[in-house]
């Protein structure tokens, strides 16, 4: 008797863990470009701001490459402007 309540007890912990891990799972990916001028030049330096869309707040903001190249990582999966 001891024994199925100690190993019913362990199933319900192991249950729980498995559904925690799985709440706290967030999927995120990443957004990234490349900025250019109107002559196809590539623009270093540029502040660039990741807004989700239905908000003014930026989330997230960096600054464009030497190549005007930026990206966001980690972000969560959704509509930004």
């Amino acid at each position: 008797m001891l024994r199925k309540g100690c190993l019913l007890l362990f199933l319900l912990l192991f249950s729980q863990l498995l559904v925690n891990a799985q709440a706290t799972t967030v999927e995120a990916g990443s957004i990234g470009g490349t900025l250019i001028d109107e002559k196809q030049k590539p623009v270093t330096g540029a502040s660039v701001e990741l807004i989700p869309v239905g908000d003014s707040i930026p989330l997230k903001g960096v600054v464009s490459d030497k190549d005007g190249g930026f990206t966001f990582y980690t972000i969560a999966f959704g509509k930004y402007r």
